[in-house]
């Protein structure tokens, strides 16, 4: 009796979520059609990380075929994006279910322009995933494969072409045993759900020690503020996404090998931890605070919006870029900024660098003092100081790159 009733309730939910759409979050390891499949292992971590659902059937269909719908709001949840901006679609309403993916896929511009219609519910082609995939994660434009690396290159369509070739080079994509691409092969579940398996790595929405469990080793995103990574050695591209916002994300005594994009509005604090390439890109008209402490030590820092960068005793910032739209940024703390190259109005620091270049007609703040730039940029030395020792004192050497005032502590 109580069998029938289990399959009677069984059989009735998956009428129900047949009509409405709607899918229960089943783990993989309860899915009885992939523990064979090849892509078990992607399908297990992004389910057990909520980000695709089973049926009711307990099925996971992993080679039933993806919507550009569906995969839209795959690459959402997969990032935790939160922000909605406006698009124009003739085919997009309101009561459709995707509606609110769409507005989230827009205020990221990770949608492919040039049409006003979206077609939500035509299948989506392998060569319109890498596209989607590479404007959101905002890949270099030069890192590429060559264009030899697929026999069947010439078929990708031209707006896909180097698309295709990033998402290749940063092993977003492979191509199938006979070294094809297939641009116009439409994603099956289980692809998409391995290639943003690859792209994601570890999804932290909750705070955690190490590389995820399962995850990818390569990449990781923050979906949430309030998430404290430690002791983790993290390569690729590590993000924390728009998600994240109204709180603190934390990495302590951590290594980020490649670059670290703020996206978030957040607050980010850099613990006893080294990173490659910090890059701020968050909204316009908000200020991300960055804040190193410990021994952290920052090689590059590029800031692309405004951005608040406090560099405390112990800490290094090896070179600092502050790019157009990164207007009224400003460095605090008493750490080591080795150089700065100011493209923005209205920076600030309570240090002068080692060497700075100020675009002309850009006025810095260092120290107290204003600096002006030219057209063939302002150099704060020459030559690096260095410290010799002479009959029993020390004596700081340097050539200026121009007159004025001499401001300078040492101990």
């Amino acid at each position: 009796m109580k069998r029938t009733f289990i399959r009677a309730l069984a059989m009735a939910l998956a009428v129900i979520m047949s009509l409405t759409g709607i899918a229960f979050t089943i783990s993989a390891a309860s899915f009885s059609d992939t523990g064979s499949h090849w892509s078990n292992q992607y399908v297990d971590y992004m389910a057990k990380k909520a980000i695709i659902a089973g049926y009711g059937d307990g099925t996971f269909k992993p080679d039933n075929k993806v919507s550009r719908a569906e995969f839209i709001k795959m690459l959402v949840e997969t990032f935790g994006l939160t922000a909605v901006g406006p698009f124009v679609y003739n085919d997009v309403k309101e009561t459709d279910w995707f509606y609110p993916y769409i507005g989230k896929a827009a205020a990221q511009g990770f949608l492919i322009p040039g049409s006003n219609y979206l077609d939500p519910n035509g299948q989506l082609t392998r060569a319109e995933a890498a596209a989607m995939l590479v404007r959101y994660l905002d890949l270099p434009a030069d890192m590429t494969v060559a264009t030899n690396y697929y026999p069947d290159y010439n078929t990708i369509s031209s707006i896909y072409r180097t698309y295709v070739l990033q998402a290749t080079a940063a092993g977003l994509f492979k191509g199938y045993e006979d070294g094809a691409f297939r641009p116009n092969n439409t994603l099956t579940r289980a692809e998409a759900m391995t290639i943003l398996y690859r792209a994601a790595g570890s999804i932290y929405n909750e705070s955690a020690r190490g590389i995820d469990e399962g995850a990818n080793t390569e990449n990781a995103v923050v979906t949430k503020a309030g998430v404290n990574v430690s002791d983790a050695n993290l390569r690729g591209n590590v993000i924390i996404s728009e998600g994240a916002e109204s709180g603190t994300v934390m990495f302590s005594n951590s290594n980020i090998n490649g670059t670290l994009f703020v996206r978030g509005k957040v607050k980010v604090n850099l613990t006893n931890t080294k990173v490659n390439k910090l890059v701020v890109d968050s909204d316009d008209g908000y200020s991300v605070n960055v804040i190193l402490a410990g021994n952290t030590n920052v090689d590059l820092a590029e800031l692309r919006s405004r951005a608040g960068v406090t560099i405390n005793t112990g800490t290094t910032v090896g070179a600092l870029n502050v790019a157009p739209n990164a207007r009224s940024s400003n460095v605090t703390g008493s750490g080591t900024l080795k150089s700065a190259t100011i493209r923005a109005t209205g920076f600030t620091s309570t240090q002068i660098p080692s060497s700075y270049d100020i675009s002309e007609g850009i006025t810095a703040t260092f120290a107290g003092s204003s600096f002006k730039g030219s057209s063939t940029g302002t150099n704060g030395f020459i030559t690096s100081p260095y410290v010799k020792q002479q009959d029993g004192s020390e004596y700081i050497y340097f050539t200026p790159a121009g007159s004025g005032s001499i401001r300078y502590y040492y101990s």
